[in-house]
C-alpha cells in the first residue's frame, strides 16, 4: 500500500502526578501488545516502532499489518511506567497528552510446557466502570513456545492482573496477581499433564460427485467433515474423473457422522453415520440458478451496498455447513451469484451510505433469472470529538458506555454502527439522545440531542475537556 496519510501525531508523554515529560519513551503500533510484553510474535512491522524523549512524533501510516486505516492504536510505554493504549488519527494527526503512571514488572515461570505443542500467554486487568476502552485493561497476548520457561514482563500498570496460559486454544493454567509500582512480582504456573486423546477408528469413504452443466469446474471444492473439527478438502479438479461429468474421491475418515459439501454450490449432504447405515455417498449438483440482483432505493434509483450474501433457507440437522455465499459485484447496484435451485434468502450488508440491512426471499429456478431488492434509507450521523483543534479518536461502538436512545414512543427503534466510516445508522427518524464517552483523559461531554430525518447524513463536532 502506498502512503496516503502523511499527518504526524505528537505525543506529550508525561508523569501523571508531576506532569514531567518522560525520557526513553516508546510508541509501537498495535499489534504491539505482545511486543511490549517482550514475547515472541510476528511483531510490529518495520517503521512502526518509534523511540525517543517526550514530545515524541509519530508519523502517519497507511496500513497496520496490511489493513488500510484512518485511525490506529499505539502502545506507549516508558521505563518504570505502566504502558497505555492510545488511538491516533492517521489522517489529521494533531497533538495528544499521554499520562503514564508508575508500573511494575512480572517475572513469570511456566513449568510443564512440552514440544511440539504451542502455548500462548494472556494478561488482562479486570474492568471497572471508570476504565475506558483505550485504557490498558484490554487483553494482551503473545507466544510462549519456543523459548525459556521464565519471562520478565515489564511496564505493567499497577493493579490486579489475570494471567492465563493457553494450550491449543484452551486455558491450561491461570492465576491472579497484583502488580505494585516499582516492584517485580514473581509468579509460577504449573501446567497439568496432557491427556492422550482417544483414537477414532478410520474407514474408507468413497464419494461420487456428479456436476450439472453450467458450473465452472475449476472453482468447485469438496469438503468432508463434522461439527467441531476441521474438514478434509479437495478441489474437484483434483478428484478422479469417472466419465461424463462425474468425479470420485476416496479418503480415510473417522467412523462417525459425516457430511459432505460441494462449495460454493450450496449442496450439503450427510454421507456417513455408523448409527444409521445406508447414507448415500453420491452427491448430485444440479445445473445452477444464475441470479442477477438489482439493489435500488425505494424511488428506483440504483443503490450500492458493500456486500450481498445469499443463503439457503433451512439447515441439515447436525451439518457443520449451510448453503450460502457472497455475490459478485457488477455495476449500477447489480450483483450476481450462482446456487443450486432452492428457496434462498438474499441480504444486502455493509451499511455505508445509510441504509438498513435488507432481506429478500426468492425461489431460485434453473437458468438465468433477475431479482430486485429495495433498500430503505436510514438516518445517518457521525460525531467527531475535539480537544481544541485536535481531533480525539474514540471507540464509537455503542454499548453500556456509549448510548443512543430514542426520545419518542418507538418500541422497534434500533441503530447499527458502520465501523469502517464511524457512522451511526438509526431508525426511525425523530429526536434521539446520544451519550458519547471519550478516552480516560477526558471528561464525559453532556448528552447530545438531535432531530433526525430519513436520509440525513451529517457530521457533528463535539468539544471535550481534559480531566
Amino acid at each position: 500500500l502506498e502512503a496516503v496519510w502523511k499527518a504526524v501525531t505528537v505525543l506529550d508523554i508525561v508523569d501523571t502526578e508531576t506532569r514531567r515529560p518522560l525520557e526513553h519513551v516508546e510508541a509501537a503500533f498495535v499489534e504491539a501488545p505482545s511486543y511490549v510484553l517482550g514475547l515472541r510474535h510476528r511483531g510490529p512491522e518495520p517503521g512502526q516502532v518509534f523511540r525517543g524523549s517526550s514530545p515524541l512524533a509519530v508519523p502517519g501510516v497507511t496500513a497496520i499489518h496490511g489493513v488500510a486505516a484512518r485511525a490506529a492504536q499505539v502502545v506507549v510505554r516508558a521505563k518504570g511506567y505502566g504502558f497505555k493504549r492510545v488511538t491516533l488519527d492517521l489522517e489529521r494527526g494533531g497533538r495528544r497528552e499521554v499520562r503514564l503512571e508508575r508500573g511494575g514488572t512480572l517475572r513469570l515461570t511456566v513449568n510443564g510446557m512440552r514440544s511440539p505443542e504451542r502455548y500462548s500467554l494472556r494478561l488482562s486487568m479486570p474492568r471497572d466502570d471508570d476504565r475506558a476502552e483505550d485504557d490498558s485493561s484490554a487483553l494482551y497476548s503473545g507466544d510462549l513456545w519456543p523459548g525459556p520457561r521464565t519471562r520478565v514482563i515489564p511496564s505493567l500498570p499497577a493493579g490486579p492482573w489475570v494471567v492465563e496460559v493457553v494450550r491449543n486454544g484452551r486455558r491450561a493454567a491461570h492465576a491472579s496477581v497484583r502488580i505494585e509500582a516499582g516492584t517485580t512480582r514473581d509468579l509460577t504456573l504449573v501446567l497439568p499433564p496432557r491427556r492422550k486423546p482417544k483414537r477414532m477408528p478410520k474407514i474408507a469413504l468413497t464419494l461420487d460427485i456428479e456436476v450439472g452443466a453450467g458450473w465452472p469446474l475449476e472453482d468447485l471444492q469438496v469438503m468432508v467433515g463434522r461439527r467441531g473439527a476441521p474438514p478434509q478438502r479437495r478441489r474437484l479438479a483434483d478428484c478422479t474423473p469417472t466419465g461424463g461429468r462425474t468425479w470420485r474421491w476416496t479418503l480415510q475418515v473417522p467412523d462417525e457422522q459425516l457430511f459432505a459439501c460441494v462449495d460454493p454450490t450450496g449442496v450439503v449432504q450427510r454421507v456417513h453415520d455408523p448409527r444409521e447405515p445406508g447414507a448415500s455417498t453420491r452427491l448430485h449438483v444440479p445445473s445452477p440458478a444464475i441470479v442477477t440482483l438489482a439493489c435500488v432505493w425505494k424511488d428506483g434509483t440504483p443503490a450500492a451496498p458493500g456486500l450481498v450474501r445469499w443463503s439457503g433457507l433451512g439447515r441439515l440437522p447436525g451439518a457443520p455447513w449451510s448453503a450460502g455465499g457472497r455475490a459478485t459485484r457488477l455495476a449500477d447496484g447489480r450483483f450476481r451469484f450462482s446456487a443450486v435451485p432452492m428457496l434462498l434468502r438474499v441480504r444486502a450488508l455493509r451499511l455505508t451510505g445509510g441504509f438498513s440491512a435488507s432481506t429478500l426471499e426468492l425461489v431460485a429456478q434453473p437458468g438465468a433469472q433477475e431479482a430486485r431488492l429495495e433498500l430503505e434509507r436510514l438516518c445517518a450521523v457521525r460525531f467527531e470529538l475535539f480537544d481544541g483543534e485536535t481531533r480525539v479518536p474514540w471507540h464509537v461502538g455503542l454499548d453500556e458506555r456509549n448510548k443512543a436512545e430514542p426520545l419518542f414512543d418507538a418500541p422497534d427503534a434500533h441503530f447499527d454502527f458502520d465501523g469502517r466510516t464511524g457512522t451511526l445508522l438509526l431508525d426511525p427518524p425523530g429526536r434521539w439522545r446520544f451519550t458519547l464517552r471519550p478516552g480516560p483523559d477526558f471528561r464525559l461531554p453532556a448528552p447530545i440531542e438531535l432531530v433526525l430525518e430519513r436520509g440525513d447524513n451529517g457530521e457533528h463536532r463535539v468539544p471535550v475537556r481534559r480531566k
